[in-house]
C-alpha cells in the first residue's frame, strides 16, 4: 500500500471497486486506473493499470483495465489513430488481452465476463481499419454482461460506453430532437436512468460523466443537471470530470458557473501538467477546458477572463508539442492557437487584430493563419478600409485551401476547413455591408447562419460567436426590427425555431439586442419595462404620502401649528380631523413602502437565509403597522370624538398607550430599516463587479434606512402628545412623520433612477462612463483608439461585435461600448490594473502556477512572451468549493 500512495498526490475521490487481488497496492492502482478511464485521461489510466500489473502480475483485471484504457473512446474512435499509433496500440492491447484471459480462471464470474467481452474489441489477427464490426461485437458482448449483472454500476457504465461509441457525437438529431437513425440513444438513456435510481450512484464518476454526454445533444439537456452537480467536485484532480458539468451550464445559460467549473478544471489540469509535461494526448483535454472557459466568458461579456485564458492556453501550445507526428498533435491542437481571433472579434479589439503577427511556420499554423486573415478582414472593414478587407478576404481563401482535411477544429468532430467556411461568409457579409450592398450583405450573412447551423454538435460550438448576433444587429440598423427581434428570440431559445443545442439562453449580447427590439416595437411588457409588484406597492405608498401631505396642508389652513386658544371651535374640529386623517395616511404609506423595499430585495436575493430575513422583517413591519393603525383609528369612541370633543361625549384610549405604541413602532421601524440597509452588503459582496462599484451600490440599495433618521428625530417629540395645546405642540411630530415618508419613498426609489439618468445623459451627449466602470482611464490592454477614418457611409453597428461606431469618424476599441451600444460589460475587477500581487490577493484573487515546455508560436514569431508563472482569477467568479494551490 505504501508504494501506491507515497508519491501519488492526486485527489481522485473515494470511488473503489474490489477486484481479485491479494496485493493492496495493486488494488489502489486499479482503482486509480478505472477512475482515470472514466475521466477520459486514458494515458494516465493505462499508466496506473501498468502499475497495478507491476504490483501483482497475476491480477487479471489489471490487464483488462490496460486493454480498455488503450482502446477507442467517445472522443477518439479507432479511425482517428494514425498508422504508427494504431500499430503499437494494437500490439499492447493484444498482449493485455492474452494475459487477462490467462489469469481469468482465478477471477470472479463478473470479472471473467468482462475479460471475455473485451476480447471481441480487438480480435487476434485483426486486419481491417474501420473497426465497425469490432465495436458492434464489443457492444453486443457487453450487453450480455449487462443482462446478467445489470445492478452493477461499473457494468452499466461500461455497457453505456460501448453503445455510445457506436454513434459517438451522433446520438441525437439536433433538428428533430429524436435519436439519430440507427443509434441506441433511448436504450442507453433507459438503463443509465435506471442506474441513477440506485444507491450511491452519485458517487460513480462513470455513470455521471456518460449521462451528461448522452443528454447534452438531446432536446432536454437540463435533465442531467442533477448528475452534473454531483460530478462537479466528485473527483477534484480529474480536470475533465470537473469541466464536464459546464457542457450543461452553457446549454442552460449559466455562464458564471461554466466559468467557475472550467477554472477549477484548468487548475487540476495544470497540476498534472506540472508533473508530467504536455507532450501527451491529454493536452487535447487541457485545451478543451481552456477553450470552454473562454467560450463561457465570451457569452458572459467577460473579455478579461477570456483573454487571460487565451494567453495561458497559447503558452501551453509550444511548437514542439504541435510538431509531434504520432499522434498527429497539430491535427488535434493547432486550432486552439487561433481562438484569440474569435475573442478579439467578439470584443471589437480592432487594433489588436491588426497587430497580430503571422506565425513563421505556415504549414504547422495553417488554421491560425487563416483565422488571422479573417480577423484582420473584419477589423479593416469595421474601420472603413474596405480595399484592405478585400485583400484579407482573398488571403483567407487561399489559406483555407492549405488546411489539411485531417485538421480538427478545436473539439472533435468538426474539421477546420469546414468551420472556416462560416467565417468566409461572415466576412463577405461584413464587406458587402460596408460597401452599401445591404441585400447582398444579408444574403451572405444568411449563408453564414446556414453553414453555422449545419456544423456537427460540439461543446463549445466550433464557431465561437453566434452568427445571428451580427445579422440581427444589422437588420435592426436597417429598420427591420421584426426580423431582428425574431433572430434574437431564436438565439435565446424563446421559441422553437432553433434546435436546443443551437440556442444560447441568457447571453448578454442577444438579451440586450432583443430588449432594444422590443422597446422599438413598443412591446414594453415583454421588454420588462412594466411595473413589478415592488413598483406597484411603492406607488400606493406615494399616494398615501400625498394624502398625508394634503391633509397636513389642510390642517395648517385651519390651525395646525398654532395655539389652540387662538382658534375657534370649528377650526379646532377641522384641524383635528385632518390630524386624524394624517394618522391613517401615515400608517398605510409606511406599510406599503416597507413592503415595496422588501419585494425589491427579494428580486435580487437567492440565499434562503437572506430571503427568510426579508420575509421576517416585512411581516414584522406589516404587523406593527397594522396594530398602530387600528389603535390610532379606533382610539376614541365614537371615532369622531378624537376631533370633536365639543358637541358630543365619548372616551379615548389613555394617551400614554398611544405614546408607548409610538415608541414601540418607531423602534421596530428603525430595526427593520437598518436590517434592509445592512442586507445589501451581503447581497453585493459576492457579485462579479469591481470593489468601487460595490461600495457605490451598497448605499444605493440600502438608502431606505435614511428614513430612520427622521424616526429618531421624531422620537424626541413623542411626549408632546400629552400637551393640552395639541395642535401647536405636535407640529414637530407631523413634520418628522412627513419627512420619514418622503425620505423612505425617495431613497427606496434611487436604485431605479440611474437608468433614467443614463438615458437622459445619452440624449444630452453626456458621458456616464468616464474612464471606465472603476473610474480609471481605460486600461491600455483594452486596445488603443483607432485613428483610421471611417468611410462616408457610416454604420451604427459593426457586424463582428455589434459595437457602435464613434461619432466623428473614428472607431474606438472600448469595452464600454461593446454589445448593443449602451450595454455595460460584466467586467472582472478592472480596479486591479495597477494593483500589486499582494493587493490583488487582499481583494479576493487567487494565484496559481502555469508552466509550459518549448516555445509558443508567439515566440516563434518573435513576439515577447506573456509573463509566465502566475495567473489571477477573481474568487467571486468561481464557485465556493475547496480551492487547490500548487
Amino acid at each position: 500500500m505504501g508504494t501506491a500512495s507515497k508519491s501519488y498526490q492526486y485527489n481522485l475521490g473515494a470511488y473503489h471497486r474490489k477486484i481479485t487481488t491479494a496485493n493492496a497496492a495493486a488494488q489502489v492502482w486499479f482503482d486509480r486506473g478505472l477512475i482515470w478511464s472514466y475521466a477520459f485521461h486514458h494515458e494516465e489510466s493505462a499508466r496506473c493499470f501498468e502499475k497495478a500489473i507491476a504490483e501483482d502480475p497475476g491480477c487479471a483485471m489489471a490487464y483488462w483495465g490496460l486493454a480498455f484504457a488503450l482502446g477507442p473512446n467517445y472522443n477518439k474512435p479507432w479511425d482517428l489513430f494514425d498508422e504508427k499509433e494504431l500499430k503499437t496500440t494494437l500490439q499492447t492491447i493484444e498482449y493485455a488481452l492474452t494475459e487477462a484471459k490467462d489469469h481469468a480462471p482465478d477471477s470472479t464470474e463478473l470479472e471473467q465476463a468482462l475479460i471475455e467481452a473485451i476480447q471481441s474489441r480487438v480480435p487476434k489477427g485483426l486486419q481491417e481499419h474501420d473497426f465497425k464490426a469490432c465495436n458492434e461485437a464489443y457492444a453486443k458482448a457487453m450487453e450480455s454482461v449487462y443482462d446478467k449483472f445489470s445492478d452493477d454500476l461499473d457494468v452499466t457504465a461500461l455497457f453505456a460506453d460501448s453503445v455510445m461509441n457506436l454513434s459517438a457525437w451522433d446520438l441525437w438529431d439536433l433538428k428533430t430532437g429524436n435519436p439519430t437513425p440507427g443509434s441506441r440513444s433511448l436504450e442507453v438513456k433507459g438503463f443509465l436512468e435506471k442506474a441513477l435510481k440506485q444507491d450511491h450512484v452519485y458517487k460513480h464518476p462513470g455513470i455521471l460523466h456518460l449521462y451528461i454526454h448522452l443528454m447534452e445533444m438531446s432536446s432536454t439537456p437540463e435533465v442531467a443537471l442533477v448528475a452534473a452537480d454531483h460530478l462537479r467536485n466528485l473527483i477534484p484532480d480529474a480536470g475533465h470530470l470537473v469541466h464536464m458539468p459546464s457542457h450543461l451550464d452553457i446549454l442552460v445559460g449559466d455562464y458564471r458557473r461554466a466559468i467557475a467549473s472550467n477554472f477549477d478544471a484548468c487548475l487540476a489540469d495544470e497540476k498534472y501538467h506540472n508533473e508530467h509535461g504536455g507532450d501527451n494526448f491529454y493536452s487535447f483535454y487541457r485545451m478543451h477546458d481552456y477553450h470552454s472557459l473562454i467560450y463561457a466568458a465570451m457569452f458572459a461579456g467577460q473579455s478579461e477572463v477570456a483573454l487571460e485564458a487565451v494567453s495561458r492556453m497559447e503558452r501551453s501550445l509550444p511548437a514542439s508539442l504541435l510538431s509531434i507526428e504520432s499522434p498527429p498533435m497539430a491535427d488535434w491542437l493547432e486550432n486552439f492557437s487561433s481562438v484569440r481571433v474569435h475573442v478579439l472579434v467578439r470584443f471589437g479589439r480592432w487594433q489588436d487584430l491588426l497587430s497580430l503577427p503571422f506565425p513563421n511556420d505556415r504549414n504547422l499554423y495553417c488554421v491560425t493563419i487563416a483565422m488571422i486573415h479573417y480577423g484582420r478582414g473584419v477589423a479593416y472593414a469595421a474601420t472603413g478600409d474596405v480595399d484592405k478587407a478585400l485583400k484579407e478576404r482573398a488571403a483567407m481563401e487561399e489559406a483555407v485551401k492549405r488546411i489539411p482535411s485531417s485538421r480538427i477544429c478545436g473539439d472533435f468532430p468538426n474539421k477546420s476547413n469546414v468551420v472556416l467556411k462560416v467565417g468566409e461568409a461572415m466576412l463577405d457579409g461584413e464587406i458587402a455591408y460596408r460597401q452599401g450592398d445591404y441585400d447582398v450583405a444579408f444574403r451572405h450573412l444568411e449563408e453564414a447562419i446556414k453553414r453555422d447551423d449545419a456544423l456537427t454538435y460540439a461543446e463549445p460550438w466550433p464557431w465561437m460567436q453566434p452568427t445571428r448576433h451580427a445579422y440581427a444587429a444589422l437588420l435592426m440598423e436597417q429598420g427591420r426590427i421584426q426580423d431582428a427581434a425574431a433572430a434574437y428570440k431564436a438565439d435565446l431559445g424563446f421559441d422553437d425555431t432553433l434546435p436546443r443545442a443551437r440556442q444560447h439562453p441568457n447571453n448578454v449580447w442577444a438579451l440586450h439586442g432583443y430588449h432594444e427590439c422590443l422597446v422599438k416595437l413598443e412591446r414594453e411588457d415583454e421588454a420588462g419595462i412594466a411595473f413589478g409588484w415592488d413598483d406597484f406597492f411603492m406607488v400606493i405608498a406615494l399616494m398615501f404620502h400625498v394624502m398625508f401631505a394634503t391633509c397636513a396642508i389642510g390642517g395648517i389652513h385651519y390651525g395646525t401649528g398654532r395655539h389652540m386658544i387662538n382658534l375657534s371651535q370649528d377650526n379646532i374640529v377641522k384641524a383635528m380631523r385632518y390630524w386624524w386623517l394624517c394618522y391613517v395616511a401615515y400608517c398605510w404609506a409606511m406599510i406599503f413602502c416597507k413592503i415595496s423595499i422588501g419585494l425589491f430585495l427579494l428580486r435580487i436575493t437567492i440565499k434562503p437565509l437572506q430571503r427568510w430575513i426579508i420575509y421576517t422583517v416585512m411581516g414584522l413591519t406589516v404587523l406593527t403597522g397594522l396594530v398602530f393603525f387600528f389603535v390610532t383609528l379606533l382610539q376614541c369612541n365614537p371615532i369622531s370624538y378624537f376631533w370633536d370633543k365639543f358637541s358630543q361625549t365619548g372616551t379615548c384610549v389613555p394617551i400614554d398607550v398611544i405614546i408607548a405604541l409610538t415608541f414601540l413602532y418607531s423602534v421596530i421601524s428603525v430595526i427593520c430599516d437598518f436590517t434592509f440597509a445592512l442586507l445589501p452588503i451581503f447581497l453585493v459582496w459576492n457579485l462579479n463587479m469591481s470593489g468601487r462599484t460595490k461600495v457605490l451600490l451598497v448605499p444605493i440599495l440600502g438608502m431606505a434606512c435614511v428614513a430612520s433618521i427622521a424616526v429618531l428625530c421624531r422620537m424626541a417629540y413623542v411626549m408632546d402628545f400629552k400637551n393640552p395645546d395639541f395642535l401647536w405642540a405636535t407640529v414637530d411630530i407631523a413634520i418628522w412623520s412627513d419627512t420619514e415618508q418622503a425620505l423612505g419613498i425617495t431613497a427606496a426609489s434611487l436604485a431605479t433612477l440611474r437608468p433614467l439618468y443614463r438615458q437622459l445623459a445619452a440624449k444630452l451627449g453626456i458621458s456616464t462612463n468616464g474612464g471606465g466602470e472603476s473610474g480609471k482611464d481605460t486600461p491600455k490592454w483594452y486596445g488603443a483608439p483607432s485613428t483610421v477614418k471611417v468611410s462616408k457611409r457610416k454604420s451604427l453597428w459593426n457586424i463582428g461585435t455589434l459595437m457602435r461606431t464613434e461619432k466623428g469618424g473614428t472607431v474606438r476599441d472600448r469595452e464600454e461600448d461593446y454589445g448593443m451600444g449602451s450595454l455595460q460589460p460584466i467586467r472582472l475587477r478592472d480596479d486591479l490594473v495597477d494593483d500589486s500581487q499582494v493587493e490583488k490577493s487582499d481583494k479576493g484573487f487567487q494565484t496559481w502556477t502555469v508552466s509550459a515546455g518549448g516555445k509558443s508560436f508567439d515566440e516563434e514569431r518573435g513576439v515577447p512572451p506573456v509573463p509566465t508563472g502566475k495567473i489571477t482569477m477573481q474568487k467571486d467568479v468561481v464557485q465556493e468549493s475547496e480551492r487547490r494551490s500548487f
